[in-house]
């Protein structure tokens, strides 16, 4: 990983952070009209966490859905998503 990002010395990021761009761009090597971020997620922000994850895939796809963890249970259908997902509905 380090070949692909950098010495980590040299960056203010933490491992965690790094492990996230790190996934974003390899995810990203597919097209960006394939990466979409789908987080249950509460809402928390440390370093590394799942918040850094979706502000780094809305800056780069816009392509985001965050199910909030606080909020009750909403029944969500794949094909309401509107995105190809490349199986059948």
């Amino acid at each position: 990983m380090s070949d692909a990002l950098g010495d980590i010395s040299e960056q203010e990021l933490s491992p965690y952070e790094r492990c996230n761009l790190w996934l974003l761009y390899t995810a990203l090597t597919y097209g960006i009209d394939k990466v979409y971020f789908i987080g249950l997620w509460d809402g928390s922000d440390t370093d590394g966490s799942t918040a850094h994850l979706y502000q780094e895939v809305n800056k780069r796809t816009g392509q985001v859905i965050w199910l909030d963890t606080r909020k009750p249970v909403v029944s969500i259908k794949i094909k309401d998503l509107n995105f190809d997902y490349g199986g059948k509905t």
